[in-house]
């Protein structure tokens, strides 16, 4: 509520809580006539004048029989709007292709420590494969270790290392094998036909001579095929068979491998086979077909043989 008065106009106003207001205002106008007004504002209505009074006669809004004055409202000044600056076109987002969903990948069982292999190529336990039985395989087992290779024809070249059981050092045994070679180990333990032993052709009194090689039947069928096995302790089997040679082999998990191979003959066409064993106590021993019976190993700085 509030309220003024001065010579020329005056005004009282009040207003509730609901914002509804009632008040009213006089002046003098420019012919010395002092006019009041009595007006009204909400919500609902907006401004509304009640009633109007001069000096010379008094209007009530609806009122027939006296002079209405009419008093203009004026709505009060705002500034104008500035101009808006017009806001520039949004560039087109162009539609993100759809991205396929990714294959889930199997997981992979780990393996225990200090082993791991190759699949034989790439044949797993009762497959066969119709290629050219050329293959490779490896593993390390902590105590003993093993790889091979074989190409097309059958050549192999391989390794494999243990320990002994005696001083506990650790013995590597390479060979190789094949239709032209038979089978040759070579290691720091296996003895050498030559060094500087004489070997007599001739054999001692009473000693009957090796029998002659007897051409085995070659393995059926004839058609390329393998499998193989690596189990998590270390322990294997594999086998293959080709047109001209066949491998099979077995190892436990202490790294004592048993096994054999048949090769075809280049010289007489005959199939020769060489059974083998090698472990930790006994090192690489072969026999069979072609494989010299065992020399005596040469003492160092001992007297030569007669």
């Amino acid at each position: 509520m509030f309220s003024y008065a001065t010579d020329t106009h005056t005004r009282d106003e009040s207003s509730d809580a609901q914002g509804n207001v009632k008040g009213v205002f006089s002046f003098v106008d420019a012919n010395g006539v002092r006019q009041t007004v009595e007006y009204e504002a909400n919500n609902e209505s907006g401004f509304v004048v009640k009633k109007v009074t001069t000096d010379s006669a008094t209007t009530s809004s609806g009122s027939d029989d006296t002079q209405q004055t009419l008093v203009p409202v004026l709505p009060p000044r705002q500034d104008p709007i500035p101009p808006q600056e017009p806001i520039p076109p949004q560039e087109s987002i162009p539609p993100q292709e759809t991205i396929p969903p990714q294959e889930s990948i199997p997981t992979q069982e780990p393996l225990p420590p200090n082993q791991e292999h190759l699949p034989v190529n790439g044949l797993d336990e009762g497959a066969n494969d119709n290629s050219d039985a050329s293959y490779s395989f490896s593993y390390n087992a902590g105590d003993h270790s093993r790889e091979e290779t074989s190409d097309s024809k059958g050549s192999i070249t391989g390794s494999y290392t243990f320990v002994s059981k005696d001083d506990g050092a650790t013995r590597r045994v390479d060979y190789t094998a094949g239709a032209n070679l038979g089978f040759i180990a070579k290691g720091s333990h296996l003895p050498v036909a030559d060094n500087g032993l004489t070997v007599s052709n001739s054999l001692p009194q009473g000693v009957a001579p090796l029998p002659q090689p007897q051409a085995l039947p070659l393995p059926l069928p004839l058609q390329n095929q393998g499998k193989a096995q690596i189990r998590p302790d270390g322990s294997y089997t594999f086998s293959y068979v080709a047109n001209d040679h066949s491998r099979s082999e077995t190892s436990d998990a202490s790294g004592n491998v048993q096994g054999f191979y048949t090769v075809g003959s280049a010289n007489d066409g005959n199939v020769r086979r060489i059974d083998y064993t090698a472990g930790a106590g006994t090192g690489f021993i072969a026999t069979g077909d072609g494989v010299p019976p065992n020399l005596p190993v040469p003492v160092p700085n001992a007297a030569p043989l007669p």
